[in-house]
């Protein structure tokens, strides 16, 4: 397993490494990022406009070299205070999970997105997108992976 940082603090590739193993993964190799203009693949041009206008802010977020492919990157928005980035690595991560070990399927392809077995029709709504299992189980594992770090590493961030 190799994990590299663009970031120049040691507490994210630490906080990465720490995250791998909690979380049982099997990647190959997990790069990690800072965003930069735009370059997230999927988007429409009105969701663009959206991050352009301050209408949506995106702290992360992961994408696959190819499904089971086990080799992902993970951008995070660099404007981000310390704490923010690890809480935004830990969501990002338990996405990997997901993809590794919950059947997790958000091909761009395909008209749904695959979790745990169950077909979801893509919505561009974002009150679907906050509400989908797959983004309930990161939220809610982002703090909980956030104080695990912190207790690992003796101190609060």
């Amino acid at each position: 397993m190799t994990i590299k940082s663009k970031f120049k603090s040691y507490e994210i590739a630490y906080a990465a490494e720490f995250f791998y193993d909690v979380l049982g993964l099997e990647s190959k190799k997990i790069r990690i990022k800072p965003i930069k203009k735009l370059n997230i693949v999927g988007l429409t041009q009105e969701e663009k406009e959206s991050i352009e206008n301050g209408e949506w802010v995106i702290d992360g977020w992961v994408q696959p070299a190819s499904i089971r492919g086990l080799e992902y990157t993970i951008y995070i928005e660099p404007t981000l205070r310390l704490r923010d980035k690890i809480r935004t690595l830990a969501h990002e991560m338990t996405h990997i999970k997901q993809y590794e070990q919950d059947g997790l399927d958000n091909d761009l392809d395909n008209d749904y997105v695959l979790f745990r077995g169950k077909k979801y029709p893509k919505d561009d709504d974002e009150a679907f997108y906050l509400s989908a299992p797959w983004e309930l189980e990161a939220e809610e594992n982002e703090n909980v992976l956030l104080e695990r770090f912190q207790d690992f590493m003796g101190e609060e961030i």
